[in-house]
């Protein structure tokens, strides 16, 4: 394979591999049905309108008993939803849930469709993540090269570290 096409197709998929990762993050909603889904960020919708429609949605707990989760609409402006299913929550817990409207407007969550979070719960995935990617590209450094000829990757003769351990001796 040429250098510029092999070249090009590794941008590609390293650019395809950090969406993934952006989007894995991002825990977009999907509907458990082929059906209708009702957007709960817009803030023209009225839940009461819609008993039976599937929601789904993210936001802060601010009450729990009843649950209460504040959603943040589309016009910056809060909603809030009022549920009684929700699993072990605490105020402050950000939750991310899919449900069906009652006919007196609140959201009966589905306990296999919504999970809790610790504020703090966010930050530490993401922070072992960085470190995981931080070791995983520390040792292909260690162990491979890119040929500049070829531009291919392959395996160094002798790893980095020794390498340099072995200048610093003598």
């Amino acid at each position: 394979m040429a250098p510029l096409p092999r070249l090009f197709a590794f941008v590609c998929c390293l650019g395809l591999l950090s969406s993934l990762f952006v989007l894995g993050g991002a825990g977009w909603r999907e509907s458990p049905s082929a059906g209708p889904v009702l957007d709960i960020e817009d803030p023209t919708v009225e839940l009461a309108e819609h008993p039976g429609m599937y929601v789904g949605g993210y936001g802060v707990i601010v009450e729990t008993d009843p649950t209460v989760v504040e959603v943040e609409a589309d016009d910056g402006t809060a909603r809030l939803v009022r549920t009684e299913n929700m699993p072990s929550a605490k105020k402050g817990d950000r939750v991310v849930f899919g449900g069906t409207i009652t006919e007196d407007g609140s959201v009966e969550i589905s306990r296999t469709r919504s999970v809790v979070r610790d504020p703090w719960e966010t930050a530490y995935m993401y922070l072992i993540s960085a470190i995981a990617a931080l070791i995983v590209a520390i040792l292909g450094i260690d162990l491979w090269h890119i040929d500049r000829r070829t531009l291919s990757l392959e395996p160094r003769e002798t790893p980095l570290h020794e390498t340099l351990r072995g200048s610093n001796n003598g």
